[in-house]
């Protein structure tokens, strides 16, 4: 293969990742706004985020102790820092919202909200620990487990690889093969595991497991990938989204996943699903990439995949906006604006989709106006 052929086989693979995460991203608002397809994408979509994550790792991070440190102090920075920032901000700002109406009554979990329905000290503090655990401290950033459990994958994994460097460089496939195996087995112990003790310890172990497995399972995946040589749309590729998608509707009527509160239906239906859903949405990516007539939504997914982050810390709160609309449009009372994540109505079930415009489309314009103050602060202190 000449040059050329491997800078475009290059290029078409991350802009074909980033579709894929911008339709992970889309995902995450069905699911979040109830919408009646979200069970069917739901299975697979956090698992294949995490086998992205995986398919990009890159052993060069770990030859060497240092590099292995400053691998972390990256991941931390661009993971564990926004996580800490946004959770401490919206957790703080939880008496504005209850003011406003716009908080529910309770957290899942862990109540912090006083007798009056407002955040004391001892709630705050509360919220504080239930951050550090790697727990919501609001609701508003239900969605920001995520970055806790990919930081600590990407300390395992760096720290695995750093300490099986000489075995990875000759055996890597069966490496990880054997690495997927063991993880395994430990979710099976775990999700074993019954009685209200084991609860807590069932629930951190299967969330953590589940996310580890499936980022090692993205590693083995690029090296498949890699012997490929994909310069178009093939028949196979359209065999296989049509044949994974009949796969997926088939294991919805039996499976369950919810990586966040740490509940699966089986170890191994869990493992099925994310290699589908990974097959399906790579096929589905690749072939809007490739498609002329379908590129413009492409471009529009890949934007939507390269800013996952402020969508994920943003898109709860900006819900809000389209439930005070239908309020006042259905003259329902105001209190009803603390349902979470949105209003619940059976005769409305299409409005997930202003749901979903709302929270991508105002993150992404929160975002861009962050970064507007960002750069004005840094240039008022020059």
């Amino acid at each position: 293969m000449n040059t050329d052929n491997k800078a475009l086989c290059k290029k078409t693979r991350f802009e074909v990742l980033d579709i894929m995460k911008g339709f992970g991203m889309l995902v995450l608002m069905m699911c979040h706004s109830f919408s009646p397809l979200a069970h069917y994408f739901g299975i697979f979509f956090l698992a294949m985020f995490l086998m992205i994550s995986g398919f990009t790792w890159n052993e060069k991070h770990t030859q060497t102790w240092h590099d292995t440190w400053e691998c972390i102090k990256k991941r931390f920075k661009a993971l564990m820092v926004p996580y800490f920032v946004y959770s401490i901000i919206f957790l703080s700002l939880t008496n504005v919202f209850v003011k406003l109406n716009i908080y529910p009554a309770g957290l899942s979990g862990i109540d912090i909200l006083g007798p009056d329905g407002y955040l004391g000290i001892e709630g705050y503090f509360m919220g504080l620990l239930s951050v550090s655990l790697g727990f919501m401290g609001s609701v508003f950033t239900a969605a920001l487990w995520y970055f806790y459990q990919l930081f600590l994958v990407y300390v395992l994994h760096a720290v695995v690889c750093r300490i099986f460097r000489k075995w990875i460089e000759r055996r890597r496939l069966i490496f990880y093969l054997v690495l997927i195996a063991l993880v395994l087995l430990l979710m099976q112990f775990f999700n074993s595991l019954d009685g209200e003790k084991a609860k807590v310890v069932k629930l951190l172990c299967i969330r953590f497991l589940s996310c580890y497995v499936a980022f090692i399972m993205g590693v083995p995946a690029r090296m498949i990938y890699n012997k490929l040589n994909i310069s178009g749309i093939h028949p196979i590729q359209v065999v296989l989204f049509v044949i994974t998608a009949g796969l997926i509707y088939v294991m919805n009527t039996f499976t369950t996943v919810d990586l966040g509160a740490g509940s699966i239906t089986s170890v191994w239906s869990y493992i099925v699903c994310a290699i589908l859903g990974f097959i399906f949405t790579y096929c589905l990516a690749y072939m809007l990439d490739n498609n002329d007539r379908t590129k413009k939504l492409a471009n529009a997914m890949s934007y939507i995949g390269q800013n996952t982050k402020p969508i994920m810390v943003y898109h709860l709160i900006f819900f809000k906006p389209v439930a005070l609309i239908y309020i006042l449009i259905c003259g329902l009372s105001f209190e009803a604006l603390q349902q979470f994540p949105v209003i619940i109505d059976e005769n409305h079930t299409w409005m997930w989709i202003f749901y979903s415009i709302s929270g991508l489309t105002l993150s992404l314009l929160m975002d861009k106006l962050v970064k507007m103050l960002r750069e004005l602060i840094a240039k008022w202190k020059k």
